[in-house]
C-alpha cells in the first residue's frame, strides 16, 4: 500500500529536488507521477530543466511512460524503481525522465511511435534511452529486474549493456538516434501538400470493412490474434453499414463479438463495464484496468446492436455499462473519472476474482453454489497471472456456456437464470 503524500503546504516547504523522503515527482500535479515521488529514482518531469540536465552531464536521458492505473507500470516500479541497486544504475547512468501519457498524449504519441518502430509493437509502461535533446536510441516496454534467460535480459543488465553502448560506441548510438528520428517524423508527418487527413471515400470504408472481413475470429468474435483490446470504432463502422446497406453479415459479425465480449472475463459481469483488454483470443484473462473512454464507446455500440438485432440481453449489457459509468465513475462535482486501476489492495485485479467459498459466503450455500457452476468456478481458482501463471485461488466470473445452454443444465428457464444472476451480481456489488 501507498503511503500517503504531504500536504500542500508542507510540500511547498520541501526543497527543490524533493529532500531525501522525495523526489521531484512530488511537485507534480499528475497522480501518475506522484506515484513515483518516493522512489529512490532520481525522476524529472518531461521539460527543459531535464532536457539541460542531461546535456550538462553529457548523460542519456531514460524516459518512462505510463499511466496511474498500469498493471505493468505498477509491477515495473515495484521490481526496479523501488530498488535501491536499480536506482543507483539509474541515477549513475542517467537523467530519468517520467511522463503521464494521460497528461501529454503528445509525448506518448511520438515516443510510442518511436518504440514500435524499434520493436514491432508497443504497450506500457513504455521504456525509452534518448539522446539530451530527445532522440530515441533503445527502446522497450516493461523490463523485469532481473534476466529470464539469453534472449531476454534484465533490466539491470540492460541498464549496464546500454551505458556502455553511450561510452563507447557512441557514433553508433547517435546514428541510431538519427535514424529513428528521421522515421518517427515521416510516420507522424501528413502527406505532402496536406492541411488535413484525406476526406472519407466510399472506396475507402469498403476497403476498411474487407481488412476488417479477412481478419475475423470466427471462434471467439472480434478480430484474430491476442491480445485483444474491444473493437469498439470496428464495430461502430459495421453498424453504421448495417443500417446503410441492411448486409445481414456485417451485423452477424458484430454481435458475434459482442456476444464473445459479453460472456468472457474481459466483462465485469458482477460490477458492469468492460476491462481494458484480454490477453487471450477468447476474451477470458483480462487486464483489470477499466477505462472510461473504452466504455463510453461500447455503451452505443451494445445499444445499437440490440435494437439492430432484436436481442434483449444485449441491452442488458449496455445497462450494466450504464449503471457503472454513473454508479462508480461520476465524480461529485460532476465530471467522470478516467480509469479504474487494474490493482487492487496491491494485487491485480484481487477486486473481480471470487473463491467458490466467498460466493456462498455472500450468497448462501445454494445460490453461491449456481453462480459458482454458470460463471465456471473450479475449486482451485481457474485465475492465474500471465506473467508466472501463479494461481491464487480466485476465479474469474464468465459464462463458459450460453444463458440456454446453462439455463438447460439447470432446469431453469433462461429468463429465470439471468434473473437469479442479476439478483446475485447485485448481492455480490454490495457485499
Amino acid at each position: 500500500m501507498r503511503q500517503p503524500l504531504p500536504d500542500a503546504a508542507a510540500i511547498a516547504a520541501l526543497p527543490p529536488d524533493g529532500g531525501p523522503e522525495f523526489n521531484r515527482l512530488i511537485f507534480a500535479s499528475s497522480p501518475y507521477l506522484r506515484q513515483h515521488a518516493r522512489n529512490p529514482v532520481d525522476w524529472r518531469p518531461w521539460g527543459e530543466e531535464a532536457l539541460a540536465a542531461a546535456r550538462a552531464a553529457d548523460r542519456p536521458l531514460f524516459l518512462s511512460v505510463g499511466y496511474s492505473t498500469c498493471h505493468w507500470c505498477h509491477v515495473m516500479e515495484h521490481e526496479s524503481f523501488e530498488d535501491a541497486e536499480v536506482a543507483a544504475l539509474l541515477n549513475a547512468g542517467f537523467v530519468c525522465v517520467k511522463v503521464d501519457r494521460e497528461e501529454r498524449p503528445d509525448l506518448d504519441a511520438v515516443y510510442m511511435t518511436a518504440t514500435q518502430l524499434f520493436t514491432g509493437r508497443g504497450g506500457w509502461p513504455n521504456s525509452l534511452w534518448l539522446t539530451p535533446d530527445g532522440r530515441p536510441w533503445f527502446a522497450g516496454t516493461y523490463f523485469p529486474r532481473e534476466d529470464r534467460g539469453p534472449r531476454q535480459p534484465g533490466f539491470v543488465t540492460l541498464l549496464a549493456w546500454l551505458r556502455q553502448l553511450w561510452d563507447e560506441r557512441r557514433d553508433e548510438v547517435e546514428k541510431q538516434a538519427d535514424a529513428i528520428a528521421a522515421a518517427v517524423a515521416q510516420a507522424t508527418a501528413l502527406p505532402a501538400g496536406a492541411e488535413a487527413p484525406p476526406a472519407l471515400s466510399r472506396a475507402l470504408v469498403d476497403d476498411a470493412l474487407v481488412a476488417l472481413a479477412r481478419d475475423v475470429d470466427h471462434t471467439h468474435g472480434g478480430f484474430s490474434g491476442a491480445p485483444k483490446f474491444p473493437p469498439h470504432q470496428a464495430l461502430a463502422l459495421l453498424l453504421d453499414e448495417h443500417a446503410r446497406s441492411g448486409r445481414a453479415d456485417l451485423l452477424a459479425l458484430v454481435v458475434d463479438t459482442l456476444d464473445g465480449m459479453a460472456r468472457g472475463g474481459i466483462h465485469d459481469h458482477v460490477g458492469g463495464g468492460f476491462h481494458r483488454y484480454s490477453t487471450d483470443a477468447r476474451w477470458f484473462l483480462p487486464h483489470f484496468e477499466k477505462m472510461l473512454y473504452d466504455n463510453a464507446q461500447l455503451l452505443p455500440v451494445y445499444a445499437r446492436a440490440s435494437r439492430a438485432a432484436g436481442r434483449e440481453d444485449l441491452a442488458d449489457v449496455a445497462r450494466g455499462i450504464a449503471r457503472w459509468l454513473l454508479e462508480d465513475m461520476r465524480d461529485e462535482t460532476g465530471g467522470f473519472h478516467a480509469a479504474l486501476d487494474a490493482d487492487s489492495e496491491g494485487e491485480e485485479g484481487r477486486f473481480y476474482l471470487w473463491t467458490e467459498a466467498e460466493l456462498a459466503e455472500q450468497l448462501g450455500a445454494d445460490e453461491g453454489a449456481l453462480v459458482a457452476r454458470v460463471h465456471g468456478c473450479v475449486p482451485g481458482g481457474n485465475y492465474a497471472e500471465e506473467a508466472t501463471g501463479r494461481r491464487s485461488g480466485g476465479n474469474i466470473l464468465y459464462l463458459p456456456r450460453t444463458i440456454d445452454d446453462a439455463a438447460a443444465a439447470e432446469g431453469l428457464a433462461p429468463a429465470a437464470l439471468r434473473q437469479r444472476l442479476a439478483d446475485a451480481h447485485a448481492r455480490l456489488r454490495a457485499a
